[in-house]
């Protein structure tokens, strides 16, 4: 259902006016137009469900996504673990192969035990492993890509790299995806004087925090370091947008 090939210098100017990481922004904005597109519009398509199905529905944080009443619908996600569930049940091993108790303990049939039980509880779990990946992790690894591609080439021109210093800036891991794409010295030393600029603030509002909450000095008014530990997490694990 992800199907653009690129971003748009106007949606690459809007992530970068987010209070966010830009790339996280447009990641996540897909996702959430996925989830969208899912419950309105293919929520019955056959193969958009033979994917589905193949990854047992969605990871945990895609899952309790769903449950977000601007995201998802409680029909939808009936119909949609409905047909899981169901698949499941087709693929769990049949039960009731008897006890070791109900027959002669001989070496033979021990052996033959322990075997029909290996296989059982083998295809117990391939009936709960997963054949693919999480769709919606899917979307969001395919447009942070495509968001990173767009930044790399944005920056050589004026419209992306004028912005870029003053904005918000990627978090650690996407930044990490980043610096290979760039292809020129300027634009590596733009990157990394940005960075350098953002993480010193951002080090000097958590050591200014650290320091408030000392006894000595906690009377002092907060400045800007008050939400510091808050926005570091984002900066270095990657945001979780409401």
């Amino acid at each position: 259902m992800f199907n653009q090939s690129s971003y748009s210098y106007t949606d690459l100017l809007e992530a970068l006016a987010q209070p966010c990481c830009p790339v996280c922004w447009l990641s996540q904005r897909a996702v959430a137009q996925y989830i969208r597109s899912l419950f309105y519009e293919h929520v019955n398509d056959i193969s958009l469900r033979e994917g589905i199905r193949a990854s047992l529905g969605y990871c945990q944080e895609h899952t309790w996504a769903l449950r977000d009443a601007s995201l998802g619908n409680a029909l939808g996600i009936s119909i949609i673990y409905h047909d899981i569930l169901t698949n499941i049940l087709r693929r769990l091993p049949a039960g009731g192969t008897g006890s070791m108790d109900d027959r002669p303990a001989r070496g033979g049939f021990l052996r033959r035990f322990a075997s029909d039980l290996q296989r059982r509880a083998q295809s117990f779990r391939e009936a709960l492993m997963p054949q693919a990946a999480c769709p919606a992790c899917s979307v969001r690894h395919e447009s942070a890509e495509l968001a990173l591609g767009g930044f790399a080439r944005g920056l050589k021109t004026e419209q992306i790299a004028q912005p870029f210093p003053s904005a918000h800036g990627l978090c650690l891991p996407h930044l990490a995806q980043f610096i290979p794409l760039i292809d020129e010295p300027r634009l590596l030393d733009l990157v990394l004087e940005t960075t350098r600029k953002q993480l010193s603030t951002l080090e000097t509002e958590l050591a200014e925090y650290i320091r408030k909450n000392d006894y000595r000095f906690n009377k002092e008014p907060w400045g800007s370091e008050e939400d510091a530990w808050r926005r570091v997490i984002g900066r270095a694990a990657g945001e979780k947008l409401s």
